[in-house]
């Protein structure tokens, strides 16, 4: 059913032309500018026409500024309808893929239905040749109108219009196809070879999108898997889910084959992943043996605790058995040397008790060297005192007995 804006154009054609009925006759060969039209014969529409040259230009309006809507070769048959100037409006065999606006913010223009067609439901809809306004408009689309919309680009959908729906030709690649059978023919065969292009440049598109949604699908899915490994690369070496990244990016690889760089930048991950795997079990095993090292020194520690502690009893024993009387010495210990020091005046001799204090010995009649390493009571001897700059309180002595032998 020939549209709205087809039948517009007719009745502008004809007033246009100043058409009334006559035979068909010829297109004029040239140009606007060399064209008289009050000399051209008068035409009678509908008449069939043939394409004669090679890629001729179908465009959505009577002149240069509109956009192609498609080409056709020489000898492709067309169906004038109307004269609108120098162009001709022609049905074009398979009809012509036109765009409407789908939506305009929140407001939608189209109905969806159940089938996957859409209604028409605005009452001024407008038909273009390309997803935009920038160019005029190719007159309205009927509300209640069914389409299909074969593509979406932002606000705006491709949609198929029948043959009813006029192209336009410049006229000078339109000849008279005076064989009206064999124009019909033709029509419906070319109608039929284009319809078979249409489908399989469609089923071309539809590949080239869903191959373009799986590198999409691809890189955000690779795009996911090294955000992972940098938060993993930010943690110390050792605790990294080198298991998790492993498993992901092996699932990546799967699928990343015909991509070489993605292939080659999945396999680098990998490698780094294996270095992280290689380190992680070598500071497991470092940890471990400091785990073991940590266990025998404390094991050691407890024998010296052990051993040190039966010493002490042994030497309470051994004072025990001598009948070491309690308050008969000022002190008891072992005589050892006083570490070396550069402090002047320290003295040389220390006795050590235990965990008690030790002291510094000095004495004006006892040589300690010969009491070295024998635990003696200091019998007589003045208090400790405090000496600046020496660690130790000096203890005065003037006589001592040896408790027992080491």
């Amino acid at each position: 059913m020939r549209s709205k804006f087809a039948f517009v154009v007719l009745v502008l054609g004809a007033v246009a032309a100043g058409q009334t009925t006559a035979a068909p006759a010829v297109a004029a060969a040239s140009r606007p500018a060399e064209t008289q039209p009050a000399s051209r014969p008068v035409e009678t529409f509908p008449w069939w026409g043939r394409v004669a040259a090679n890629k001729v230009n179908v465009r959505g309006g009577a002149g240069d500024f509109h956009r192609e809507l498609v080409r056709l070769d020489r000898g492709t048959a067309v169906k004038v309808v109307a004269r609108r100037g120098d162009w001709l409006a022609c049905e074009i065999p398979g009809g012509l893929d036109l765009w409407i606006a789908l939506r305009r913010g929140t407001r939608e223009y189209l109905e969806k239905q159940a089938d996957g067609t859409s209604v028409v439901k605005a009452t001024a809809l407008q038909l273009r040749g390309t997803p935009s306004t920038d160019e005029p408009s190719l007159g309205p689309i009927e509300p209640g109108t069914r389409v299909n919309i074969l593509e979406e680009r932002g606000d705006f959908g491709r949609i198929h219009m029948p043959e009813s729906h006029p192209g336009y030709v410049f006229n000078r690649y339109v000849e008279v196809w005076k064989d009206t059978a064999s124009a019909e023919k033709a029509f419906v065969d070319g109608a039929a070879a284009l319809v078979d292009a249409k489908l399989k440049r469609d089923a071309e598109m539809m590949a080239l999108e869903a191959r373009k949604a799986q590198a999409k699908k691809r890189m955000e899915a690779i795009a996911s898997a090294d955000e992972k490994f940098n938060a993993e690369l930010a943690k110390p070496a050792g605790s990294r889910d080198t298991k998790g990244l492993r498993a992901e990016y092996e699932e990546l690889a799967k699928f990343s084959a015909e991509d070489e760089n993605i292939k080659k930048r999945v396999e680098r991950r990998l490698d780094v992943v294996t270095e992280w795997e290689k380190n992680a079990e070598a500071i497991a095993n470092a940890m471990r043996q400091r785990s073991e090292a940590e266990r025998r020194r404390e094991e050691s520690e407890k024998v010296y605790r052990d051993d040190l502690k039966r010493l002490r009893e042994r030497k309470e024993s051994d004072a025990a058995k001598i009948g070491l009387e309690k308050g008969r010495y000022k002190a008891t210990g072992w005589v050892q040397l006083a570490p070396k020091a550069d402090v002047e005046g320290q003295p040389k001799y220390k006795i050590h008790r235990g965990d008690q204090r030790e002291y510094y010995l000095v004495s004006d009649r006892l040589d300690f060297e010969e009491y070295r390493g024998k635990n003696i009571g200091i019998l007589d001897g003045d208090a400790p005192i405090e000496v600046p700059g020496i660690a130790l309180p000096i203890m005065r002595v003037r006589k001592i007995e040896i408790i027992n032998a080491p």
